[in-house]
């Protein structure tokens, strides 16, 4: 009997604790049914105003009214996390949508990546893992956005790691963004990979998103100088987004790669007149260097070398260009003839002296057209980028008119860093509209 009532007894004290654990659970998953119910309401009244200021985003954007894209999409982010919510049944509507939806899901992407509520979290990420083709790498650009590197970073490299191309490539410039150990570690893997393309897309990305953190990533590739002949390009792009990287010492070792003709001249020429547009002391070994090459028996090199020479400051080597371009077009035979102030033109630009070059310009736009009405375009585009290089950019829209330019140069000039500003502005409609 004892043992029967030792039983009943903890039968009964099992009974009376577990029935208020029930309750517990019961009240809550009623309070979070009740919170999702409440969610759900939310974003149902909300949607309406969304997507009427979604619509205005876009129209003020085809309008090039920056300042009322971002006021509206302000305004779309202080509603709070249920216009996240909407936002984000926007952001995949699958392959093949119409232009107008997939412009919608594009600024819809920009606006969250504004927002951090972490309700927004669980959906963004489903689509980033499991969305469309168009939605997952929508999707893993905004989460580059997100505030906290520990949270989201194990995801996006999970997706580097084992996801398809796209959604790699996406996974990896959101996570130049982010920083943070996950990021240490992929862009350790791919700055050390044998694959190029992982390589360069790593480069570029650092580039575009700096990060003296993981700048420090890249030092071993600029010191295996074999390796910086390889990936010419996009370590120049890693320069131009990261310039402290690019010391007078680095500088100075790269042109050991023109010297011993580890390079085309094409790319050397590339080197020399990238190297023009740092901040760097023409001093010391980079001095000498480009000393040096200015008497290479290479004319586009040796000129590239007195061009970067004349960015860095040094006006003998301009002097020296002005009158080689200058004794051209003074010993002209034709005297009516374009070319030779087209050339000095070209070099001005090359120098950073886009007044110059615009003066030049014009005067073989007008020679040009005594020759039988006919004017090479190229003058057209090279005093486009004179105009646009002074930030006129009016005149720089008709000089581009004047070029009759196809669909494809169009398209090109549209990408070119120079005329950046022009196409964010009214008178981008030249390159962006057929």
């Amino acid at each position: 009997m004892p043992g029967m009532h030792r039983a009943l007894l903890t039968a009964l004290v099992l009974a009376g604790v577990a029935a208020p654990l029930r309750a517990d659970r019961q009240s809550i998953e009623e309070v979070l049914e009740a919170a999702r119910a409440a969610r759900e309401a939310e974003r149902a009244s909300l949607r309406p105003e969304v997507e009427s200021i979604l619509a205005g985003v876009l129209e003020a954007s085809a309008e090039h009214n920056q300042r009322e894209v971002d006021r509206l999409r302000k305004k779309i982010v202080d509603l709070g996390t249920g216009a996240g919510l909407v936002l984000i049944d926007m952001l995949d509507p699958g392959l093949n949508a119409p232009l107008g939806i997939e412009r919608r899901a594009r600024e819809a992407a920009q606006v969250l990546g504004s927002m951090h509520g972490m309700a927004l979290l669980p959906p963004l990420l489903a689509i980033a893992e499991e969305g469309s083709l168009e939605g997952r790498p929508r999707a893993i650009a905004v989460l580059g956005h997100w505030p906290d590197p520990a949270i989201v970073g194990p995801r996006l490299e999970r997706i580097y790691e084992s996801g398809r191309q796209r959604d790699r490539e996406a996974a990896l410039s959101a996570l130049a963004q982010l920083g943070g150990e996950s990021a240490e570690r992929v862009f350790a893997s791919a700055l050390s990979s044998t694959d190029r393309d992982r390589v360069e897309q790593a480069l570029i990305e650092l580039g575009r998103f700096p990060d003296p953190e993981l700048a420090v990533l890249v030092g071993p590739l600029i010191e295996d100088l074999e390796r910086c002949a390889e990936f010419l390009a996009p370590l120049l792009d890693f320069f131009a987004g990261q310039p402290s990287e690019l010391t007078v010492e680095r500088a100075a070792s790269l042109l050991v790669l023109v010297a011993a003709r580890k390079l085309s001249d094409e790319q050397s020429v590339e080197l020399l007149e990238r190297l023009g547009t740092f901040d760097l002391d023409l001093r010391d070994e980079l001095d000498e260097r480009l000393e040096v090459l200015q008497g290479i028996q290479r004319r586009s090199v040796a000129e590239a070398a007195s061009v970067c020479r004349a960015r860095l400051g040094d006006a003998k080597a301009l002097r020296s260009l002005e009158d080689y371009y200058t004794d051209r077009i003074d010993n002209s035979r034709d005297k009516e003839d374009p070319k030779p102030y087209g050339a000095r033109a070209q070099m001005y630009l090359r120098v950073g002296r886009p007044k110059k070059a615009e003066r030049d310009f014009d005067r073989a736009i007008v020679l040009d057209g005594g020759w039988g009405g006919f004017v090479d375009r190229d003058y057209y585009i090279g005093l486009a980028r004179a105009r646009a290089q002074q930030g006129k950019l009016s005149p720089a829209a008709k000089a581009l008119e004047a070029a009759k330019l196809n669909q494809k140069e169009r398209e090109q000039l549209a990408g070119d860093g120079d005329f950046a500003e022009l196409v964010d502005s009214r008178y981008g409609t030249v390159l962006t509209e057929g």
